[in-house]
């Protein structure tokens, strides 16, 4: 559950400051020189914020943080009477400031806010901080490479306006309505990114692409009301910094610009050693090459080898492919990417989509149908490529696929692009928009893959993207099973709320699961594949026409408590639009049903179902019909637990050590076969760990005759005789316990 959490509005202040001494917003406490730091080091488990303004403590809007965040540590610095160091800066997740009174030292905090975000920290900017008639905040933060806003005017507005409704970051997501009275007069600015506004069309909240800077228009003065708590929460973990090294020759790199403007920390190398260097010093997400002056240096070839060796995404545009002068580097790039043979061209050509069933590198985010030529720069503009053994290519320059006319490949497993043209001679909008998507593209490959169809909410979307995933997006049947059959992924997510889904993808979803994949799937015609169910633990179904609430079966489960509260039941939102809004499941044997469309377990009745040792996730419902909060907040936990080892402990009963759902005295002669008789080893070693000692051994059979036969005897410890989750966790582990309800 999202807590929505309201300040009271401070109605009927009369507030019309001329000065800059006028600025201390009434209501808003006076500065006072003790701080309340606690949280330097960073206790594990929960959120740490530093609330940093240049105005008294606020007891209330730091326990409101707190709240929302679900006990977080919101300690105080008075800016007023000092500076925080960067190092204890660094002991927080989050910093959040805002000016009323004069800064200690206004120039030497932005400075030193901006190191720390280039450290990894985050930063929200709040009321005032560009209110430069009045006691502003300044320094390097402040600057466009920072700050996302600006404003041109230094004023601001003294009247109460209400968020407009729309937001794009995670920052709003489940947030239902705020306001705030003392707001800058504000505009985008460097890489700043406007996420949502006011009701008078000013903007609410900013953020710089990598989402280490926001700014909070309005927030932390007193007339200041509704869900902005909950959004500071959110941002101490919305969206994770993306990392891309480059050699760049040109300073002007449409690679290192399109990473850029998607939020990357984009890190240039001037020379082959840094490259080396740098390559083996970070665990980079995208390793680059631009170069279409010079020759590449020696270094680069190896460094680039190793990394994508050692499983590294990469993306190149280069002229010298085909070695006409450098062999050795060249041959070193082509087996790097995938790249057969290597034919030189000297006059630009245009660059035409290859494929055919909507390929992300031609459409996610941009759709350009070709790569016009700009002008011509240099006598060697590229090669014509063909794909070696394992690779495959998307775009070329002839019209149709052509051998040996490829333009852009991608080898190894999908985590390697090379261009076999310049980006300087292509159109500037048009290679910047393939650009895009392939540094997209490239984030998106071994982690997840995402079948989304239909117009609406894109909940599966959201959910991955609150845990950090950027998924892969197919859109079409073709596009989703070629794209597994290429590409290596952690977790497959199912989204159809519009449409069926084809027999050449129910078969690939069966064998990605039999190999030992993840799958998240929802679908609203599962009865429609009889066939098909038994992959997701399923072995009936009903159809319901209208949508109907779900309920927890398995209370306590870690799909329904982390890391979100999830409502029981989770209640409908609407009858969607479609007439056919899922299916009451019956649970196949061998697998768990959690969830139901009854308030208690019923058979023919389930919603949920945990299947093939805890790496698949059925739900028996429409995503659409559901509420839209609590349906998000369920998907985001499934994801996190089917992202876990196998090994996470699911319910379970201790004592059980042959699964049957009972404690007697076949469960010691199991475990004793196992131990002397070599017999097969339990599925759930924590039940067969009877004593709770951490091992599994003679003692456990002993203590289970024990417990069953001699009086007075200790049973077995917690969970027991009901289900339930291990209270003291060790190297045991649960790998299925079907029988657990």
């Amino acid at each position: 559950m999202r807590y929505a959490i309201r300040f009271a509005l401070l109605v009927g202040v009369a507030f019309a400051p001329t000065l800059a001494s006028a600025q201390n917003v009434a209501g808003s406490p006076a500065p006072t020189s003790t701080n309340v730091l606690t949280a330097f080091g960073g206790p594990s488990g929960v959120a740490t914020i530093l609330y940093a303004p240049s105005t008294g403590d606020d007891v209330a809007l730091r326990d409101a943080i707190s709240a929302a965040c679900g006990g977080a540590v919101v300690d105080y610095f008075n800016a007023t009477n000092g500076t925080p160091t960067v190092a204890t800066m660094q002991g927080y997740d989050l910093v959040f400031t805002w000016a009323n009174f004069a800064y200690d030292d206004a120039i030497g905090f932005g400075n030193a806010l901006a190191q720390y975000a280039d450290s990894g920290g985050r930063v929200i900017l709040g009321a005032f901080c560009t209110y430069t008639l009045g006691n502003s905040l300044d320094g390097k933060i402040m600057e466009p490479e920072y700050c996302p806003v600006v404003s041109p005017t230094g004023g601001n507005h003294f009247e109460v306006s209400e968020w407009g409704g729309l937001g794009k970051t995670c920052v709003h997501t489940c947030i239902e309505a705020y306001e705030a009275f003392a707001r800058d007069e504000l505009s985008a600015q460097g890489l700043g990114q406007i996420d949502s506004t006011f009701v008078d069309g000013e903007i609410a909240v900013a953020y710089r692409t990598d989402r280490r800077v926001w700014y909070f228009n309005g927030y932390g003065q007193a007339q200041a009301a509704g869900d902005w708590p909950q959004m500071v929460c959110q941002a101490t973990d919305c969206g994770d910094v993306r990392s891309m090294l480059i050699f760049d020759d040109t300073v002007s790199s449409t690679i290192a610009q399109a990473a850029a403007d998607d939020g990357f920390w984009v890190r240039p190398a001037a020379t082959g050693a840094l490259f080396a260097t740098l390559v083996d010093s970070f665990e980079w997400d995208i390793v680059a090459v631009d170069s279409s002056l010079n020759l590449l240096p020696p270094e680069i070839g190896p460094a680039l080898s190793a990394h994508v060796a050692g499983g590294g995404r990469a993306i190149a545009s280069y002229w010298d492919l085909d070695g006409s002068s450098d062999a050795a580097l060249a041959s070193d790039l082509r087996n790097t990417f995938g790249v057969e043979t290597a034919t030189s061209f000297s006059a630009p050509q245009f660059v035409y989509d290859w494929t055919d069933d909507g390929h992300p590198v031609w459409e996610e985010p941009n759709t350009p149908i070709s790569i016009s030529v700009d002008s011509d720069t240099v006598n060697d503009n590229g090669d014509q490529l063909a794909p070696a053994f394992g690779a495959y290519a998307v775009g070329g320059f002839s019209s149709t696929p052509f051998p040996g006319a490829a333009a852009v490949i991608v080898g190894n497993q999908c985590r390697t692009i090379i261009n076999g043209f310049l980006s300087d001679d292509m159109d500037p909008s048009d290679r910047l928009e393939i650009a895009q998507n392939q540094v997209r593209y490239l984030m998106s490959r071994n982690g997840t893959l995402l079948l989304e169809r239909g117009p609406n909410r894109r909940v599966a979307r959201r959910a991955a993207e609150r845990v950090g995933e950027t998924p892969a997006l197919a859109r079409t049947d073709a596009v989703f099973v070629e794209e597994l059959a290429t590409c290596d992924f952690d977790m497959v997510i199912v989204d159809p709320p519009c449409c069926g889904l084809s027999t050449d993808v129910e078969t690939a979803l069966a064998s990605y699961v039999a190999g030992g994949g993840r799958v998240l799937f929802s679908y609203w015609d599962l009865d429609s594949s009889p066939s098909f169910q038994s992959t997701f633990g399923v072995s009936g179904t009903t159809d319901i026409s209208a949508p109907q609430p779900v309920f927890h079966w398995s209370l306590g489960h870690p799909i329904f408590t982390a890391p979100n509260f999830v409502s029981n039941p989770i209640s409908t939102a609407e009858d969607s639009f479609w007439f056919d809004n899922g299916d009451l499941m019956t649970v196949a044997p061998g697998a768990t049903g959690l969830g139901g469309f009854t308030a208690s377990t019923t058979v023919g009745q389930a919603a949920i179902i945990l299947d093939n040792g805890n790496r698949t996730i059925i739900n028996g419902f429409d995503y659409d019909s559901m509420d839209d909060c609590d349906t998000v907040d369920l998907l985001e936990n499934q994801l996190v637990f089917l992202s876990g080892p196998p090994t996470i402990s699911p319910f379970f009963r201790r004592g059980d050590c042959n699964t049957d759902a009972g404690f007697d005295v076949s469960d010691p002669v199991f475990l004793l076969s196992e131990l002397f008789a070599a017999g097969p080893e339990g599925t759930c070693r924590d039940a067969c760990d009877a004593n709770d000692d951490g091992g599994i051994n003679i003692a456990d059979a002993v203590f289970m005759l024990g417990a069953q036969f001699v009086p007075m005897a200790p049973q077995p410890p917690a969970p027991f005789p009901g289900c339930g989750i291990d209270p003291t966790p060790d190297a045991m582990g649960c790998a299925s316990y079907p029988l657990c309800l």
